[in-house]
């Protein structure tokens, strides 16, 4: 069930378009960033992991352009 649940989130992520095209870091890079983000933490439900894995990123991209 995680794992579907791991793929079904890293599809939304990489279908969604995102609206900030500048930036430093691939679409690639960024889903396994948020992908490692959920392995190290796992405590976390996957909703709540993404969620804040993917604005860890966002920040750290923000710190770049």
């Amino acid at each position: 069930m995680k794992i579907a649940a791991k793929t079904l989130l890293l599809a939304g992520i990489v279908l969604t378009p995102t609206f900030a095209s500048a930036n430093d870091f691939s679409t690639a890079t960024r889903v396994q960033y948020v992908m490692d983000c959920l392995t190290a933490n796992s405590q976390m439900n996957v909703y709540e992991g993404v969620h804040k894995c993917s604005c860890v990123i966002d920040k750290i991209s923000e710190k770049f352009t």
